[in-house]
């Protein structure tokens, strides 16, 4: 929240309990996308062939089920993105306004994701040579990208908001 308030160059004046209250369902919401970012991609083939199984679903729907299941895992990503930079920044920000920050974060979220995995499975045999810490190293290398890309997105807002306040 501090570095969207710097993005748009805004003090914060809300009050404490107000700005934790905030902190806290932003929180739990990236909580959530993170999880969600974590376990569709990875493991919806699985999940998607157990549920279908039960159900007694066609093999056909499969193939349905691994392009929807990318699907709503950036629809969420979008989804909460777009609450966090309206509801993090200390001035009235409209979801108009906030898209297209929301927009670059999703997109560079899902391909950072995808190259970082395509590193770790390729290039890196962490266990290796670091034994477990090597995958809190990369989990935390993970974290640190995904916060500079939303960071990159809010600061997009930011500019963006400024140049419409300008014309």
């Amino acid at each position: 929240m501090k570095g969207f308030n710097r993005a748009y160059d805004v003090d914060e004046d809300r009050s404490f309990i107000v700005t934790r209250l905030i902190a806290i369902i932003l929180t739990i919401a990236m909580v959530l996308v993170i999880c969600m970012a974590f376990l569709l991609p990875v493991f919806g083939k699985m999940i998607g062939e157990y549920i279908f199984a039960f159900f007694g679903v066609s093999e056909s729907f499969l193939n349905t089920w691994d392009t929807l299941r990318w699907v709503a895992s950036t629809a969420v990503i979008f989804v909460v993105l777009l609450a966090l930079y309206r509801m993090a920044p200390n001035t009235r920000i409209y979801f108009k306004n906030a898209v297209w920050g929301a927009l670059f974060a999703t997109i560079g979220w899902q391909l950072a994701s995808l190259a970082f995995s395509f590193y770790v499975n390729a290039m890196g045999n962490y266990s290796a040579t670091y034994g477990s810490l090597g995958s809190v190293i990369v989990l935390m290398i993970w974290f640190y990208l995904t916060g500079i890309i939303i960071m990159i997105g809010g600061v997009i807002n930011a500019i963006l908001r400024e140049k419409t306040i300008l014309k």
